[in-house]
């Protein structure tokens, strides 16, 4: 039995006990999170985020700069006790002959940090972060714009950056390498 369904096992043995069916009050689970609140954390970080209309989504766009010369797309999903944000930039084509050269990318990124964890999209060919932002009683502002804007989108765009650099030939010339 793995650690994670050990933790599983001990939440289900232990639930009972407190004799709390839902979330605390004043915590930001259920309807005290919401893309609405998410999107004003992001907004003091000066992201710019979409929602899209019924659903507790939100997407957005990290916009190239000369450290990476591609937009990445962000998509988050708001549910009662996960943020799950996924980033992609679908412009940076990886060509076939190189996707072994991309997982092994992956596979080094992956066991050298713990989040977020990175993939090759195979129907794309690009690379695709996923980061999962657990939450329990203590969301607080703080903790939001920590996890998500910080570590979700920083570390997702230094992911992309790294991957600039490694593949450098897939990176755009700017107008200072044009020469004509």
């Amino acid at each position: 039995m793995g650690i994670i369904n050990h933790f599983y096992k001990l939440a289900e043995w232990v639930q009972p006990l407190s004799g709390r069916k839902q979330p605390m009050r004043g915590s930001a689970l259920g309807p005290g999170l919401t893309a609405l609140r998410l999107r004003e954390v992001l907004d003091e970080k000066s992201f710019a985020t979409r929602s899209i209309p019924g659903e507790n989504l939100l997407s957005g766009t990290l916009h190239a700069d000369e450290d990476f010369n591609y937009d990445v797309h962000v998509f988050m999903e708001i549910r009662k006790d996960l943020i799950s944000i996924c980033c992609i930039a679908e412009d940076f084509v990886i060509p076939g002959i190189r996707l072994m050269d991309a997982l092994l990318f992956c596979n080094k990124w992956n066991n050298e940090r713990i989040f977020p964890s990175v993939s090759v999209d195979s129907f794309r060919n690009t690379l695709v972060t996923h980061y999962n932002v657990l939450l329990d009683k203590t969301n607080t502002t703080d903790f939001l714009r920590e996890q998500v804007a910080e570590r979700g989108l920083g570390i997702s765009w230094s992911l992309f950056v790294e991957a600039g650099k490694r593949f450098p030939e897939l990176m755009p010339a700017t107008e200072h390498e044009i020469v004509i």
